[in-house]
């Protein structure tokens, strides 16, 4: 099984740092935590966590939820999670934005941008002047 879709990082939100631990542990419940290998038992609202989409940008990088990526156009778009849209006469599961509908790279439709065919230029936590205006 290829466990590398499966990847995480996390806004540390006190250190205002972006963290890559090579593993997590969710404990749930009323006094949620995370364990790694970077910060010991973090509080849930210690951080912000967010998950590898499973697609890398036209540079081969890896695309996270909370990226913001950019067009050969010059179009900046933040990638949430995915979600379902119809698409033509179909429904797609994939990442939807106003200038236009970014999928996978499985189901592209008419007027869809694959994400393969972004650059990642930063993140919504470290880079938020990206997305004004």
């Amino acid at each position: 099984m290829d466990n590398s879709r499966f990847k995480f990082r996390a806004w540390y939100k006190e250190a205002n740092k972006m963290i890559f631990p090579s593993w997590f542990q969710l404990n749930c419940g009323e006094n949620g935590s995370v364990n790694s290998n970077y910060v010991p038992m973090l509080k849930l609202n210690e951080i912000i966590l967010m998950q590898y989409t499973g697609l890398k940008d036209k540079d081969g990088l890896d695309i996270y939820e909370g990226d913001v990526v950019q067009d050969d156009d010059g179009e900046k778009e933040l990638v949430n999670s995915p979600e379902w849209f119809h698409c033509d006469a179909f429904d797609c599961y994939g990442y939807a934005f106003a200038s236009g509908y970014f999928t996978d790279n499985y189901n592209k439709a008419d007027g869809s941008r694959f994400l393969s065919e972004c650059t990642v230029i930063g993140n919504i936590y470290e880079n938020k002047e990206l997305l004004n205006g």
